[in-house]
């Protein structure tokens, strides 16, 4: 693809939307192409995606472009940060990521930092403070007690406290597979049906479409995560519901309601017909006939639901050091790499479980770097 002395079809329908393509181009002027660049690949994935894709601002393109890149990707190809930044793994070089762990800005988190609802806040700023500082650590670690209990009634293979599941086993496992996510994401192509087993559905789409984007302008990425600690569980969730409804720990949806701060209902995108309701880390799904979302449901409701089955998350946090390598398909060449050294995010689920169903043993990798939290953090703190 790269080369000056070749004109593609697609080169032709570009210029006119890219006048600065076929007129000579000085040192001064690359500023003006980088920001063309920034600008043309989020038409792109925007409509593949379906989507809007951070983008870093025009003089952050120009500043941080290399120039070897620069020289080789056409108009209608992509600044690789625009690339970064919709990538569900903060890739060193995103916006968001800075030149050591002290500059990396992670997403959005649950609980972190603590949310403070406004109107709790002014009805009552004492209760306000007490609960930030009381009663919602407290939630949550009685919340990651319980989740943890349930994992490990049904993960571990005994009974005796040393030989549970959680949390040095599941650690000790959680840990030592990050290697396999970078070489999963590395020649994604040729990796198909182990990503496929390695990600849960719609993390697997997204870098699937991630993946496509960056095939399409002739970019293929290795990717190296190499864990640095033991790693630890920052939270664990549980989800509960039939099989068809409760299958992941990540649905999105609008807020129908905010109870309190660590107590919310929702809709789900995907499922019309039911809605999530919320208590600090336990999930129920309701059916919407019976469940409006505007009030807390009945506990007849919730257990209906604790008896059907449930599924598992658990967020590992670790330091890792991070490597980027964009290559040039076609050709072999390298046209960009960094490193970070900082904290990784990865929500691990389950598979489905109940009394009468056994989990298989496998995890899935249902989130990175909290792409999927960060959208379901926003929406709850939406006033």
């Amino acid at each position: 693809m790269p080369g000056a002395s070749v004109v593609t079809s697609t080169d032709r329908e570009t210029q006119r939307d890219c006048p600065q393509r076929t007129s000579a181009r000085s040192q001064e002027q690359a500023p003006s192409m980088t920001a063309t660049l920034c600008r043309r690949w989020l038409v792109a994935t925007a409509s593949s995606n379906g989507s809007a894709v951070p983008v870093l601002s025009t003089r952050a393109c120009a500043q941080r472009l290399p120039s070897a890149l620069a020289g080789r990707l056409r108009c209608y190809s992509s600044d690789p940060r625009d690339l970064l930044n919709a990538y569900p793994i903060i890739l060193p070089g995103a916006a968001n990521d800075g030149d050591g762990i002290d500059d990396f800005v992670p997403r959005k988190s649950s609980f972190e930092p603590p949310r403070k609802p406004k109107a709790l806040a002014e009805s009552n700023p004492l209760l306000s403070f007490i609960e930030r500082n009381g009663l919602n650590p407290l939630k949550r670690f009685m919340s990651k007690a319980t989740t943890l209990r349930v994992g490990n009634r049904h993960f571990s293979d005994s009974e005796q406290l040393e030989d549970q599941y959680f949390p040095e086993k599941f650690l000790k496992g959680a840990v030592g597979c990050l290697p396999q996510i970078g070489q999963a994401l590395s020649d994604w192509s040729g990796q198909g049906h182990q990503a496929s087993s390695l990600f849960a559905p719609a993390l697997y789409r997204k870098l699937q479409a991630c993946h496509h984007g960056f095939d399409q302008m002739d970019l293929v990425a290795e990717i190296s995560i190499q864990p640095l600690g033991e790693g630890d569980i920052r939270d664990s969730w549980i989800v509960f519901g039939s099989r068809e409804t409760a299958s992941s720990t990540l649905q999105h949806g609008p807020l129908v309601k905010r109870f309190d701060s660590m107590t919310y209902s929702r809709k789900i995108d995907s499922d019309p017909s039911h809605i999530i309701y919320r208590e600090v880390t336990l999930e129920f799904v309701l059916n919407a006939n019976e469940y409006d979302g505007g009030r807390l449901p009945e506990l007849e409701l919730k257990l209906e639901q604790m008896k059907k089955g449930s599924t598992l998350g658990v967020d590992l946090v670790t330091t890792v050091d991070l490597e980027c390598v964009f290559r040039i398909k076609s050709t072999g060449e390298l046209a960009y790499q960094a490193k970070s050294r900082r904290p990784f995010w990865v929500r691990f689920e389950s598979g489905y479980f109940g009394q009468a169903e056994k989990w298989d043993g496998q995890w899935k990798i249902a989130d990175l770097d909290n792409y999927f939290v960060s959208k379901i953090v926003a929406e709850e703190e939406r006033l």
